[in-house]
């Protein structure tokens, strides 16, 4: 057979074996989709809300909050990957209680409901540790790798800048304030690191906010209008299952006056992203540069014009390595990238 032959072959082979493997992948996502799997439901169309969840009322945005009571029905459908990660943290929960249940720790009460009806504030208990005769609320919640080093106390939990670490201890505190038990336990898992088992005692001060942000909501739903949109947070507003209804501004600031260089600056970057390579790094180091020799506009959310400059804040995790590099750790930098488009773009 000839090197030509089986080039043929070959290719013709891989391409059946990555036919069966779209195949599996589909077969997966379709169970996925319709609760076939371990630890899944069925998706199901978004439903009409009676209620502030305790596992949501912590999000940093009241007019999200209201969207989910007043516009239910115009939900953006759970995305399959969000579908997986709720399989993923059913698993870990099922596995954590199965671990400690078979050393005599035992989760009890698993779906245990809590209500408020003063504050129409619900939420069920992923269950209960029992000691010296009292059942504490027990959470059982996954962490990304990323933020594991950022997780370590309920404290670094509650003051975390990720809106989504930070609500897991107010959810917590919801349901110790509402059952008037004085503590509880956060129980954390990722991938590859041992559980990691936090005391939490009931915080007053946390649930005040959270009580204020209820009584917030329970008024613009009765009176059927919306909250003030938050100041565009890309961690936020691009997360949002109401971003096409709510249409957020990506400014926090208008600039309706600079000077006739710098506009003229910006028009002319635009202009040259596919252009002359040498003018436009010039300009960028000007306008944007660098984390040492930050330029006019970096890390600024401006609106110039027709010209939009924006700012994303992200972490991510960077190799620590000291002379003997087999000691190596990880430390979690904030990365700020900052560009200017357009807005027609």
């Amino acid at each position: 057979m000839s090197q030509v032959e089986v080039a043929v072959e070959e290719r013709q082979l891989l391409s059946r074996l990555q036919n069966f493997s779209t195949q599996i992948e589909s077969s997966l996502d379709s169970a996925c989709v319709k609760g076939e799997l371990p630890f899944t439901e069925e998706r199901r169309e978004p439903s009409e809300r009676y209620h502030n969840y305790a596992s949501d009322l912590h999000h940093p945005c009241n007019r999200h909050l209201t969207y989910s009571w007043l516009n239910f029905d115009q939900r953006r459908p759970m995305s399959l990957d969000l579908l997986w990660r709720i399989k993923e943290g059913r698993e870990v929960e099922a596995r954590v209680k199965r671990d400690l249940g078979s050393l005599g720790f035992e989760i009890f009460k698993s779906g245990k409901s809590f209500n408020w009806p003063e504050y129409k504030i619900k939420g069920k208990i992923d269950g209960t540790l029992s000691l010296e005769r009292i059942e504490y609320p027990v959470e059982v919640k996954s962490v990304h790798p990323n933020y594991w080093n950022t997780t370590r106390t309920v404290e670094e939990i509650k003051n975390h800048p990720r809106f989504w670490i930070n609500k897991i201890t107010s959810q917590l505190n919801l349901y110790l304030l509402m059952g008037g038990i004085p503590a509880g336990f956060l129980i954390l898992a990722t991938f590859g690191k041992r559980l990691r088992i936090l005391s939490m005692l009931i915080d007053y001060e946390l649930g005040e906010y959270d009580i204020q942000k209820a009584e917030i909501i329970n008024k613009h739903v009765e009176a059927k209008t919306l909250p003030e949109r938050i100041s565009y947070d890309s961690t936020v507003c691009e997360m949002c299952d109401f971003n096409h209804i709510c249409q957020p501004v990506k400014t926090t600031e208008l600039i309706t006056e600079v000077s006739l260089e710098d506009e003229a600056d910006l028009i002319k970057y635009c202009d040259l992203k596919d252009g002359a390579v040498a003018e436009f790094n010039e300009l960028q180091k000007k306008l944007l540069g660098d984390k040492k020799k930050p330029g006019i506009f970096r890390e600024k959310d401006l609106l110039i014009g027709d010209i939009g400059v924006y700012t994303k804040r992200y972490t991510k995790n960077q190799k620590k390595c000291p002379k003997d590099c087999s000691l190596f750790t990880y430390e979690e930098i904030e990365v700020v990238s900052t560009s200017i488009e357009r807005i027609a773009e």
